[in-house]
């Protein structure tokens, strides 16, 4: 008896209390300097420039950045620098923000971001408090938080696309707000053709392209020609800092070109992993190829943050709805818990780890159990 009560305030320590201290420790200790930073540089900033007639994208300056970068000259305050590339639906969407004085919509901003890792796990059925301790307590989704990125919410988005995968009067509207939001996670529109979701993925097809046409055309078009060529930017600027496979093939000598061949490599695999186990039509290979999917969009991503990693609590909670050792994987992150790799090819073996555990864990074959067969569910469900 006296164990179990050790072990349970030791649990209680460890994915309660010590979640709360780090998450207030951190975010405290981060204002004035990368208090949601990416919230201001890609939301607060580009809203108040659309609400004065202005273009929120800048060629020229990030023409600018590409060439010192490359000439191994970056200017100075690089690294903490943040180029707006969003696409014009999610820009439009924030608008109410920078309606906002910085100051205060900062703050709404934190809120909302902390509440969606456990918003997400209850869209999951999750109702372990130990699962939201453990993702609470990772690295990964505190500096989500506090850098004000659009990760953690995702992390809800992709939650209720699997939530209401078999209504697609629901999951097509969730799915393109989703890959408007973040282009990198298209592969998801992929399982929901490899499962044969046929209405949701038009439905998402068809409502992501509407976004994109109104989107430009309230910003009069102008940028419209230059966002492939600015997007091309960013990625020469940032793509040697991240955690993908692009920036491991750099490591490996492989050169840009190498590095972007491996990666399309290794995505055009995994999608071709997720086609097929969605052949098997069980709920276990839905959830199967929804990880590949995920992992997919990853890999194929040219820019990769260590906070990016915060999505794989959707898998993990698909696979496991009560507290197990692989909801610990991603504190693993904690060995590195630097958001860019910045120079230290090193910090991605840290990241190769976490997805190595969670991959096989979730991916490898299981056991048949007695009364195991094609699992049914109901629209809506977990």
């Amino acid at each position: 008896m006296e164990t179990s009560a050790q072990r349970r305030l030791l649990a209680l320590l460890l994915l309660a209390v010590l979640p709360a201290a780090l998450a207030s420790a951190l975010i405290a200790g981060s204002v004035g300097h990368a208090f949601a930073i990416e919230f201001r540089g890609n939301i607060w900033i580009p809203g108040h420039a659309i609400l004065h007639g202005e273009s929120p994208y800048d060629v020229k300056e990030l023409e600018r950045v590409a060439r010192l970068v490359r000439d191994g000259q970056p200017p100075p305050g690089f690294p903490q620098a943040v180029y707006p590339a969003y696409p014009p639906p999610t820009l439009l969407a924030g608008l109410p923000f920078a309606l906002i004085p910085l100051g205060v919509a900062r703050w709404i901003w934190l809120v909302l971001c902390l509440a969606c890792p456990a918003a997400a796990l209850r869209l999951l059925g999750c109702r372990d408090w130990r699962a939201y301790g453990a993702a609470y307590l990772s690295i990964v989704v505190i500096s989500g938080a506090m850098l004000g990125s659009l990760t953690l919410p995702l992390l809800v988005g992709l939650a209720a696309i699997w939530r209401y995968r078999d209504d697609w009067r629901r999951c097509g509207p969730i799915a393109a707000a989703v890959v408007c939001a973040k282009l990198f996670l298209w592969p998801v529109l992929i399982w929901l053709i490899a499962t044969r979701r046929w209405r949701a993925a038009g439905a998402a097809a068809v409502i992501t392209g509407a976004a994109n046409v109104i989107g430009w055309a309230a910003l009069g078009f102008a940028d419209l020609r230059s966002y492939p060529h600015l997007l091309s930017l960013l990625s020469s600027i940032e793509e040697g800092r991240g955690y993908s496979v692009l920036r491991a093939g750099l490591a490996l000598g492989l050169g840009t070109t190498g590095g972007r061949l491996l990666a399309y490599a290794v995505g055009a695999c995994l999608l071709a992993g997720c086609a097929r186990m969605a052949l098997r039509h069980t709920h276990r290979a839905d959830v199967q190829a929804f990880t590949l999917a995920l992992f997919a969009a990853l890999a194929l991503s040219p820019i990769v943050w260590e906070q990016y990693y915060a999505l794989l609590f959707v898998p993990i909670a698909l696979h496991a709805r009560r507290f197990s050792p692989l909801w610990l994987a991603p504190l693993l992150f904690w060995l590195a818990p630097f958001n860019a790799t910045e120079g230290h090819p090193e910090r991605l073996a840290v990241a190769a780890a976490v997805l190595l555990l969670v991959g096989v864990t979730i991916l490898a074959p299981r056991r048949p159990q007695p009364g195991y067969g094609v699992a049914t569910t109901k629209p809506g469900t977990p």
